[in-house]
């Protein structure tokens, strides 16, 4: 089983999300916390849609059924735990930083980490090097190092 191909995956889904979160309008631009916490449990997409694309990233990637759900489960997990996650992020940021000033992509990476090492009990060092990883193929050339960086600060004592 590639994890990584289905990390990639599953990153590419929470960003999804995200768009889709912006799309709807369910971002605030003058809330610190990016987006507001009693919308962010809305859903999207319906099963039908889900199912859809579930079967377009199973074919598209010759994905195992394994990497499928381990896929699914970095989109769900982040979900269920968004206002968790959101929050530690923030806490782990420079003081006049804040998370609508992210960029999304980077963003989106962070999310998938955490909610790995979390709660879906991934190892630390390999989901930090996974999200540095991603960001080095689909960010911009300073990504890495943010990325990294914060990730550092949240878990520096693990």
């Amino acid at each position: 089983m590639s994890r990584s191909l289905a990390r990639d995956c599953g990153f590419k889904r929470v960003f999804e999300y995200l768009f889709n979160k912006e799309l709807y309008g369910e971002y605030s631009n003058s809330s610190q916390n990016f987006v507001a916490p009693e919308m962010s449990n809305n859903e999207f997409l319906s099963n039908e849609e889900l199912t859809k694309l579930d079967a377009e990233l199973f074919n598209e990637n010759e994905l195992s059924l394994e990497e499928l759900e381990f896929s699914k489960s970095i989109l769900q997990t982040v979900k269920n735990n968004f206002n968790d996650i959101n929050q530690k992020i923030l806490n782990h940021l420079k003081k006049n930083l804040q998370l609508k000033d992210i960029y999304k992509l980077d963003y989106a990476l962070l999310l998938v980490c955490v909610a790995e090492v979390d709660y879906l009990n991934e190892e630390l060092g390999v989901c930090i090097n996974e999200a540095v990883r991603l960001a080095k193929r689909y960010s911009t050339d300073k990504s890495p190092s943010f990325i990294n960086g914060v990730l550092s600060s949240i878990y520096k004592n693990q």
